[in-house]
Order: C-alpha cells, then sequence, then structure tokens
C-alpha cells in the first residue's frame, strides 16, 4: 500500500508517541519492548546481527539492577537493526550506559543514528567503511 506524506507522518507521529509513553528503567526491558512493536524475535534479530540468538536472550532477561557496561558498537547495531528512530536510540543507549563521545568512530555513529536509522545494516556498514570506520558487524 503507497502512503501520502502526511499518511506517513501520521504513522511515524503513533509509533513516536506510543514509544514516549512508554517508560522503562530498564535496557533489557525497553529492548524487548522494542523487539516486540517491531516485530522481531531473538532469531530475527540475531540473524541480522550475526550473532546468536541466545546472546540476544541474554540481552533481554539481564538483571535490571546489575549495572552492565554493553558495547556502544552492539547498541548502535542493535538500533539501526530495529530502525528505532533517533530519539528511541539515545534512550536505549543511556539504559545501556553508552555514551557518544567526540571522536570520529561515534560521530559515525550518531550520523547513522540519526539520517539512515531507516537503512539496512549492511548499507550502515559500508557508509561506515567509506567513512573509514570498521563495520557494526561482520557482514
Amino acid at each position: 500500500m503507497k502512503y501520502t506524506h502526511n499518511q506517513k507522518a501520521i504513522l511515524l507521529f503513533k509509533e513516536y508517541t506510543h514509544h514516549k509513553n512508554y517508560k522503562s528503567s530498564s535496557f533489557s526491558e525497553l529492548l524487548k519492548h522494542y523487539m516486540t512493536c517491531k516485530k522481531m524475535n531473538n532469531s530475527s534479530l540475531s540473524l541480522i546481527l550475526g550473532i546468536s540468538p541466545s546472546y540476544i536472550s541474554s540481552l533481554t532477561n539481564e538483571d535490571p539492577f546489575e549495572e552492565i557496561r554493553h558495547s556502544t558498537k552492539l547498541i548502535v547495531a542493535i538500533c539501526i537493526a530495529l530502525n528505532l528512530p533517533p530519539c528511541m536510540s539515545y534512550n536505549l543507549l543511556h539504559l545501556a550506559g553508552c555514551d557518544l563521545l567526540n571522536n570520529s568512530k561515534d560521530r559515525a555513529y550518531d550520523f547513522l543514528l540519526n539520517y539512515y536509522y531507516n537503512s539496512s545494516l549492511e548499507e550502515c556498514n559500508n557508509i561506515l567503511t567509506a567513512l573509514g570506520q570498521l563495520p557494526l558487524t561482520k557482514y
């Protein structure tokens, strides 16, 4: 079905509002929420990321009171794989204990999260390579 520009905007606004109203203080809880909204399970996300489903499972089942610092690279890859809009990506990064710093790698990640979040992980990896950075995943 082809949507008009206004229809797309309304759909995006509804998705944005839904996510903004969802409150979570836990990385694993928010990741599960985003995966459910995007109709992704551990297997489908792990296939895109090139990591094991059991690793995704460990991410979605973390103890919310345990301080775990995740790799910024992994969280950015998850955000791109889920096609999360920037505000949702930054929320997930924050809950994962990740900060984007003022260095060339993190500026490239920030660029992808803001301008290429609807792109495939493969396309984003190609952009990173063109920018002289390592890809987010092996593919």
